[in-house]
């Protein structure tokens, strides 16, 4: 009864092609743009959790704001003191877990030579410390030494991009830049790490933070990140540090604390909870959107079976069953659904495709988008064609012999 109830539906449906088609059309914009935006967020995903734990999975990092959550947590922690180069000094010193500790300080400067310059340039001066902790490597040259961070020396290495902009098609080793009007010596050039959403990833420069921090002054609020002996260390390290922290900022033991110590993998639980929501908003508007086709579906039901009574009444004349009846309008409905689904999952497809290859966003299809979306557009279908169905399986077969249209 199901294969010719599937077989009847085929032929309906393709002998009304434009009628079929434009029926179609809500649930196929509902499940193409499902594809479309769940690929985009989950692809963002990946690549932002790819991010920030090349940071460091086994590293956790001093904050002075932490994750506020309100407006209330946000008051409360913006009178908080910046994290200073005094804090990293108190975790190495009172820290027998912390294996390395990194002080760092970012800024945005132009860097020159006599012939070209780069403007808005992330300059980041970092502790000498910084190399267990990057998720790079240097291309050619090498890293600062910790004397040339103690003595504070005029060197540099170069991100990929910033070296070829200042020497296009020369070695840029062994040259001289100006930093913001000082003279540094180029040590090394980064290997090159390509862009994420069309922004490049390798427009900066790193110098030692001992330089910095003499030709430039005291930072306004620096970047603390410790990483432990081990990963298994993490959480007994991070409680060595509050307690360093504390002890170093004089706090009492009633004082809750002035900081927040968070780890890489805080920071994609969070972005991940935020794309959660907003993925999880999306789905409901997709499902309202797929109402609004089940709506056009029901409607166009009730017409074919308006269209098809003499067709109902004949065939019940000849033995047909109600449940055959109540199959059949119910598998057409199903179907047109159904198609909707599987159209919009190949426009979805399609568009992610274009994307990956006109836009940096990594787009990602996720399994479970288009099961979530075949699935919805199934349970519409069906429930869009149960009233139509219902009501051709009840007809009186003596009356819709009669019927005229």
């Amino acid at each position: 009864m199901l294969l010719e109830a599937i077989v009847n539906a085929l032929r309906a449906m393709r002998s009304n092609k434009m009628r079929t088609l434009l029926t179609c059309l809500g649930n196929i914009i509902a499940v193409a743009a499902l594809v479309l935006v769940v690929a985009l967020v989950q692809g963002l995903n990946a690549e932002v959790r790819r991010a920030l734990l090349a940071r460091g999975a086994d590293t956790f990092f001093v904050e002075r704001y932490g994750q506020p959550r309100s407006e209330e947590e946000w008051e409360r922690v913006y009178r908080r003191p910046p994290v200073t180069p005094g804090d990293a000094e108190a975790i190495r010193r009172g820290s027998t877990l912390a294996a390395h500790v990194l002080t760092q300080w970012n800024f945005r400067a132009p860097l020159r030579t006599p012939g070209q310059s780069v403007e808005a340039v992330d300059v980041q001066a970092r502790s000498n410390e910084y190399p267990h902790f990057l998720d790079e490597t240097i291309d050619v040259g090498r890293h600062f030494t910790e004397t040339e961070d103690r003595r504070a020396s005029p060197v540099v290495i170069l991100g990929s991009d910033v070296a070829d902009a200042l020497f296009p098609g020369e070695a840029a080793l062994g040259r001289t830049v100006r930093i913001a009007d000082r003279h540094f010596d180029v040590i090394g050039v980064m290997k090159a790490r390509g862009a994420i959403l069309g922004q490049s990833q390798d427009k900066y420069a790193i110098i030692p933070f001992g330089t910095a921090r003499q030709e430039w002054g005291r930072p306004w609020n620096v970047t603390v990140a410790v990483k432990p002996v081990s990963p298994e260390a993490m959480d007994a390290c991070a409680d060595e540090a509050r307690a360093a922290l504390r002890a170093h900022r004089r706090m009492r033991p009633s004082h809750e604390d002035t900081f927040d110590l968070l780890a890489a993998a805080q920071y994609v639980r969070m972005y991940e909870e935020s794309t959660r929501a907003i993925t999880g908003a999306f789905i409901g508007l997709v499902g309202l959107a797929l109402v609004v086709g089940g709506i056009v579906i029901w409607n166009v039901m009730l017409m074919v079976v308006t269209q098809r009574t003499r067709e109902i009444g004949i065939r019940k004349a000849v033995g047909a069953r109600r449940g055959q009846i109540l199959a059949q309008f119910l598998v057409e409905s199903a179907m047109l659904s159904l198609l909707g689904g599987l159209i919009g999952f190949a426009l979805g497809a399609g568009g992610t495709a274009v994307g990956r290859w006109l836009t940096p966003v990594p787009f990602r299809i996720e399994a479970w988008s288009v099961l979530v979306g075949l699935a919805m557009v199934i349970v519409v279908g069906v429930a869009a064609g149960l009233f139509p169905a219902v009501r051709a399986a009840r007809m009186d077969p003596i009356a819709a012999l009669r019927y005229e249209r």
